[in-house]
């Protein structure tokens, strides 16, 4: 903004005009969190890296994604390290600040494969828990649920969530009037869904939180090539990246764009991936300390490749959320309650954009986007789920009946 354009000149253009008055001031807070969007983040790959994946995936979204997340990529970047930024000392224990957060999330960042072997990851997470308790992976008079990790069920939970929201996106464009209050804050809630989504998926790409070999090597088991790194964590993940790596590093290694079918088995493919490189970082760091400036050659192709993977399953999870929030919403009822005196029809064209067939008894043919034909479905109507025995025009309800739309197949 030129500096002679002062808050006080604006005000004097805009006066009398309050929609012109509410546009400068969303220009003014956006001018004021330039700087915070554009920042370098300092916090705990380190989280540089996180936010390099995170921005290199959302600038590799394809033209179908929804704008306004395609339009977010430096608050997604901003994101990415966002469950860092929640935790205390205590890293699943139970002293220090912020025990409960850090106990209820410490777990989400990592895996030890070494520890679960090739146990089917059950379906739930309280069954995996408790699968951990009965195998003595973890301890009942101290249950740290990190000793074991459980990024599996963050990275397929908070992409069901994800898929939610955009579903919730796409139904609210059905609405006869956007409501824009709530479409905003779906909008928020997917960004954010998003952010917290890239945390655990590239936390999963950093070969060092699938092992329990996380920092040193563990004492408990063999080391027969004597491994003597110390605090490798930190040294490979945030000093080698920060001083090497960039987002060139990391875009142009990018794998090509895929549909993510089964979430459990592409986020159990990702961390088993992952865990084949945990070897290579300690041989590297052998050759050559993390961190020091020199380390060899190969590291940084190895690096920028682990990187890749994470923004590439990134990129696809986002993807495939959306792609999949299509489907979810076909699945979806709409599902109202009768009023006195209101007919079925009423009440549907008050909540959704309604295009009526011209038969007998004009047929509901399509409700928001979703048209009778569409993957061979079509609408039917339910009250107190019963199929409806009247046109939905002549079917007067009353306050105690649920009425239900369905979009079934033929």
């Amino acid at each position: 903004m030129d500096e002679d354009v002062t808050i006080g000149a604006l005000v004097k253009l805009v006066k009398g005009d309050p929609f012109q008055m509410l546009a400068i001031i969303r220009i003014l807070v956006i001018l004021s969190l330039y700087p915070l969007l554009t920042a370098k983040w300092v916090q705990a790959w380190g989280a540089k890296g996180h936010v390099m994946q995170g921005r290199v995936a959302a600038r590799a979204l394809p033209a179908d994604m929804p704008l306004f997340f395609r339009a977010a990529t430096e608050r997604l970047a901003y994101l990415i390290p966002e469950p860092d930024r929640w935790r205390g000392e205590a890293w699943g224990g139970l002293k220090g600040a912020r025990i409960e957060l850090t106990n209820a999330t410490a777990a989400n960042h990592n895996v030890r494969l070494e520890v679960i072997g090739n146990t089917p990851f059950p379906l739930t997470r309280y069954q995996f828990i408790a699968l951990a308790l009965e195998r003595g992976w973890i301890r009942r008079d101290d249950a740290n649920l990190h000793q074991v990790g459980a990024v599996f069920y963050a990275m397929v939970e908070e992409v069901q969530r994800l898929t939610v929201q955009f579903r919730l996106w796409r139904e609210a464009q059905e609405a006869p009037t956007l409501d824009p209050a709530a479409l905003q804050q779906i909008q928020e809630n997917a960004i954010f869904s998003a952010g917290v989504l890239g945390h655990w998926i590239t936390d999963a790409s950093q070969p060092l939180h699938t092992t329990v070999h996380s920092d040193d090597w563990d004492p408990h088991y063999p080391n027969p090539k004597n491994y003597q790194s110390k605090q490798i964590h930190g040294r490979f993940e945030t000093a080698y990246v920060e001083q090497r790596m960039t987002e060139a590093d990391i875009s142009g290694r990018l794998s090509p764009l895929r549909l993510l079918e089964d979430w459990r088995s592409e986020a159990e493919t990702h961390i088993r991936r992952a865990f084949s490189h945990f070897e290579t970082v300690y041989s590297l760091d052998q050759r050559g300390t993390f961190g020091t400036g020199n380390e060899p050659v190969e590291a940084h192709g190895f690096t920028a490749d682990r990187l890749a993977e994470g923004a590439s399953m990134l990129r696809d999870a986002w993807y495939s959320a959306w792609r999949k929030s299509e489907q979810e919403l076909l699945e979806t009822p709409v599902l109202y309650r009768g009023s006195k005196g209101k007919t079925v029809l009423d009440l549907l064209t008050s909540l959704r954009r309604v295009e009526l067939g011209q038969d007998v008894g004009k047929p509901v043919i399509a409700i928001g986007d979703r048209r009778n034909g569409q993957q061979g479905r079509s609408w039917q109507l339910f009250v107190n789920g019963k199929p409806g025995d009247k046109a939905p025009d002549r079917y007067v309800t009353g306050e105690f009946d649920v009425i239900e739309w369905r979009f079934v197949p033929d």
